[in-house]
């Protein structure tokens, strides 16, 4: 390309393109980063979402126990009324 004598005028613009692509870089960088930090705090919302529901699992699965554990002690009592309920013997001692 031909020297092209741009004069004072041809100065200045070289200095605003210099700091357009500053700028620009800058402004990457930075949506660069932040589009990083969404995706870790998003990954780690899941990870608390995933954990509420293992304990939530757990408590579920406790509470099934419990409940199954009386009607099995409702049922050995029906079978057999002269044998105390363990909730009897509990209450004697």
């Amino acid at each position: 390309m031909p020297e092209v004598n741009r004069g004072a005028n041809g100065k200045c613009i070289d200095i605003y393109v210099r700091y357009e692509t500053h700028h620009r870089r800058q402004f990457d960088k930075a949506l660069a980063l932040l589009l990083k930090l969404r995706a870790e705090t998003c990954k780690a919302a899941i990870g608390f979402v995933s954990q509420k529901q293992n304990e939530a699992q757990e408590t579920r699965k406790t509470e099934l126990h419990a409940v199954t554990l009386e009607i099995k002690n409702k049922r050995l009592e029906r079978e057999n009324p002269t044998r105390p309920s363990p909730e009897s013997r509990l209450e004697t001692n």
